[in-house]
């Protein structure tokens, strides 16, 4: 695959040296059901929205965890 992305590199990007420095395995995490964790555990709020792909669901996970904070806050008032 390394290979394959320094040939396309070296064809459409024009740089000077498309070889890699280093190649390296992305690692991870996930549940075991791929489902984020957000949830409260009494006053604590528990926020993973885990691996990669939760960025694009940052505003949602984002809001999420907010109202599990604010429910917190309005409980302990």
């Amino acid at each position: 695959m390394i290979q394959i992305l320094c040939a396309w590199a070296a064809d459409c990007l024009a740089v000077a040296d498309p070889n890699p420095v280093e190649a390296g395995t992305c690692l991870y995490t996930s549940t075991v059901d791929e489902r984020f964790v957000l949830e409260r555990r009494g006053r604590i709020v528990v926020g993973s929205a885990c691996s990669g792909h939760g960025f694009k669901f940052a505003p949602a996970v984002g809001a999420r965890l907010a109202a599990l904070a604010l429910e917190v806050l309005s409980e302990s008032g």
